[in-house]
């Protein structure tokens, strides 16, 4: 992950000053809900009615990979998507749209890692269709790396994201050849055909991949068709199948943001999809019903999911020093918050990650 996601946390902190986990939770969740209404708004403004039915469908199902949640796969999602919109459905953009652009690609490369081929590519495109404004895509970008600066050590971030990413944490990823992800990521719409586990998700992704092919096919428009299909794969690079929901595809969610929003814009324009984007909606509708309608006890979800934490960080707390520090594994990271105990100096992040990386592996067992 990219450091953007860890910045906004904390400024949602400092802005609304949580003074318990059950406070902090609920504080990021609120923020969540004002990210997403603040781009539903954008969304719906600049992109008409097409927008409007990625909103609604989005909103409704994204849940279901834990876009509710803030994390950098739900934050990005908006962001990224936007920028489908500028390379695929406008022509013509003013200044203040390609600076606005530029924002995008900004917060998308410092939130999230593996989909920085796609914003390649895109801000690849919008420069070259830009040429002679293309300073004010970089003004937006340049905005965001300024902002992100003072909280971030430029070098470290070189070393442990760039390098020991690059170095190690890639290629033990993929147990499989790259040409075969490739594959995989280029067929993702058809891959949802494929016998599976029927999951809201999946319905979704079917009924707009019938909608994508139909109005790719009678435009006879290859070289969209093309320019999709390939920004498409390049946002699930990091190969996760369609359908798939919860913990094991909450990295799929930017994919399904986009892969909505291409296939309600592009509905938008027939009577016909038109009618399926709507029974898509009614079926989401159904799936969701309990998850949107049905009573729950907050009190009690915080107690099951979060006590364990409170507890332990409460007792480090008691049992502290000054100037003592935290390490905890694999990633229980609101006992850190919770006992307000620095963690140890350059070891911060995700163990099982960690482990992967030499020089952070030998540096846990020296601590």
């Amino acid at each position: 992950h990219q450091p953007l996601a860890s910045i906004l946390s904390s400024q949602v902190q400092r802005l609304t000053n949580p003074n318990s986990i059950y406070s902090l939770i609920k504080r990021s969740r609120q923020a969540m809900l004002v990210w997403s209404a603040v781009w539903s708004l954008i969304f719906v403004y600049y992109f008409g009615i097409g927008a409007l039915f990625f909103v609604v469908l989005f909103e409704l199902t994204k849940i279901q990979l834990l876009g509710n949640l803030f994390l950098s796969e739900s934050l990005v999602s908006y962001p990224l998507t936007f920028l489908f919109g500028l390379v695929l459905f406008k022509n013509k953009l003013s200044n203040f749209q390609l600076t606005i652009a530029g924002l995008s690609i900004g917060l998308s490369t410092f939130l999230l890692g593996p989909i920085w081929p796609v914003i390649g590519i895109i801000s690849l495109l919008l420069m070259l269709r830009y040429k002679k404004r293309s300073g004010f895509i970089l003004v937006g970008v340049l905005i965001i790396f300024l902002s992100i600066l003072r909280f971030i050590s430029l070098k470290g971030y070189l070393n442990y994201y760039l390098y020991d990413n690059l170095a190690y944490t890639v290629p033990s990823y993929h147990s499989e050849s790259w040409i075969l992800t490739i594959i995989k990521s280029f067929l993702s719409p058809v891959s949802a055909f494929l016998p599976a586990a029927l999951t809201p998700t999946l319905w979704v992704i079917r009924i707009l991949s019938v909608i994508l092919i139909v109005n790719l096919f009678s435009k006879k428009s290859f070289k969209k068709g093309l320019l999709i299909f390939t920004l498409l794969a390049l946002t699930n690079l990091r190969f996760v199948a369609p359908g798939t929901e919860g913990y094991a595809g909450f990295h799929l969610l930017p994919w399904y943001a986009v892969f909505i929003f291409v296939g309600s814009m592009m509905a938008s324009q027939k009577k016909f999809t038109i009618i399926l984007v709507f029974l898509t909606l009614l079926i989401s509708l159904n799936f969701e019903k309990n998850l949107l309608f049905s009573k729950t006890d907050p009190k009690a979800d915080y107690y099951i999911n979060y006590s364990t934490h409170a507890s332990l960080g409460e007792v480090v707390k008691i049992m502290k020093e000054d100037n003592d520090t935290l390490f905890v594994s694999p990633d229980a990271w609101l006992v850190y918050w919770q006992s307000d105990t620095n963690h140890l100096p350059k070891l911060f992040g995700y163990y099982t990650w960690m482990a992967g990386v030499p020089p952070l592996h030998q540096a846990v067992l020296e601590a």
